[in-house]
């Protein structure tokens, strides 16, 4: 009788292992998430520094995010460093701006 009640036992634990892992990997995708997408506007406030969060209105850009550049003062911005990206980058729309790509500095954007 105890050998009866110690392989069901094992058999109702195999069984919920088994459901709990095929259960995992059906939520797995349904807990993924992707960022959104933000705009983010240079101001400039702080330094000349593309990434210095606080010359942006919403943070140092991602690359999914849409940078726009509309003002150079108090501080026009620069890339000296690798790394600068942006989904779609506007640079002067419709008034003076400028954006100084220099040295080792680099700015992958799709626009």
């Amino acid at each position: 009788m105890r050998t009866n009640l110690h392989a069901q036992r094992r058999r109702t634990l195999v069984s919920t292992r088994a459901f709990l892992a095929s259960t995992a990997l059906i939520a797995l995708p349904l807990m993924h998430t992707q960022a959104q997408a933000e705009t983010t506007n240079w101001t400039g406030s702080i330094s000349t520094n593309w990434f210095d969060a606080g010359n942006w209105t919403a943070g140092v850009p991602d690359a999914g995010d849409e940078v726009i550049m509309n003002t150079q003062t108090p501080n026009q911005t620069v890339i000296s460093t690798p790394g600068a990206v942006g989904e779609d980058v506007f640079v002067s729309d419709g008034v003076d701006a400028t954006l100084t790509v220099t040295g080792a500095g680099a700015l992958n954007s799709r626009t």
